[in-house]
């Protein structure tokens, strides 16, 4: 047979997906498939991790995004 074994694979549009394989360092992207709510995502350098993540807004719209990356004993959680 010339294809001995089935090749399938599915790619989803999950908010994953696209945090795990987006190009940049930071971004606000979507949540879902919609253009709102957005999600800060962020590449912390610490592997996978829970930090807490503090937003100043104007309004609706942030403006100043702060992540505890290192607690106050100087690890990460």
């Amino acid at each position: 047979a010339n294809y001995p074994f089935l090749y399938f694979r599915v790619q989803t549009n999950n908010s994953f997906d696209r945090a795990i394989f987006m190009d940049t360092q930071w971004d606000f992207m979507p949540v879902g498939n919609d253009d709102y709510p957005l999600m800060f995502v962020c590449r912390t350098g610490r592997g996978d991790g829970i930090y807490d993540v503090y937003c100043q807004y104007a309004g609706d719209v942030p403006q100043i995004v702060s992540i505890d990356f290192i607690d106050g004993e100087g690890d990460g959680e």
